[in-house]
C-alpha cells in the first residue's frame, strides 16, 4: 500500500457526515471555552514556536475523555480514510483544539513528513482531520479552509 497519503487525482476534502452529533459538538465548545488556552505553535525546524506571520490563533487543551471520544470515533473510519488515501494509518495523534478568531489565520502549509529533523509527531503525519463544531442549526460564518492536494514521496514509513 502506498504510504504517501493523498495525491493529485484524490479529491480532497471528504467528509464524515454524523462524527460528532449536535449535542456532542456542544458539550466540546463548552470544554474549550472553559479550557486553558495558549498560543498556536508551529514547527520552525529545530523547535515548536510562535511565528505570527505563519500563524494565529489559539489552542485549548481538552479532557481525556473528550479526547478518547474523538480519537474512538477516528478508529471507526480509519479503514474508509486509508482506503480513499492510498496509506496505512497505524497511530492516531492528540486531539488538538485549534481557535480561530477574527483575523486569524494559518498559511498555507504541508502537514508532516518534510522535516527529517522533527518530532515523530509531525514527520508521521499523513492525514489531518478538521472538525467544524457546528450544530447546522444556525448560519455558519467564519473563515475559509482550503486543501491544496499534492503528493508527497516518503520513504521508510
Amino acid at each position: 500500500m502506498q504510504e504517501a497519503g493523498p495525491t493529485t487525482t484524490t479529491p480532497l476534502p471528504t467528509c464524515i457526515a454524523g462524527f460528532l452529533s449536535p449535542d456532542e459538538c456542544h458539550d466540546v465548545i463548552r470544554e474549550i471555552d472553559a479550557a486553558h488556552q495558549q498560543q498556536a505553535e508551529i514547527w520552525i525546524g529545530h523547535d515548536f514556536g510562535v511565528v505570527p506571520d505563519s500563524r494565529m490563533g489559539a489552542v485549548a487543551v481538552l479532557p481525556a475523555e473528550t479526547e478518547i471520544l474523538v480519537q474512538d470515533r477516528l478508529w471507526g473510519v480509519i479503514g474508509d480514510l486509508e482506503q480513499r488515501y492510498g496509506c496505512e494509518i497505524s497511530h492516531v495523534s492528540g486531539v488538538t483544539a485549534l481557535i480561530y478568531r477574527g483575523g486569524d489565520h494559518f498559511a498555507a502549509h504541508a502537514d508532516g513528513g518534510l522535516d527529517d529533523d522533527g518530532p515523530s509527531e509531525v514527520r508521521r503525519r499523513r492525514i489531518s482531520l478538521v472538525v467544524a463544531l457546528n450544530d447546522g442549526a444556525s448560519d455558519f460564518t467564519g473563515g475559509e479552509l482550503q486543501f491544496y492536494p499534492g503528493r508527497i514521496e516518503l520513504a521508510g514509513f
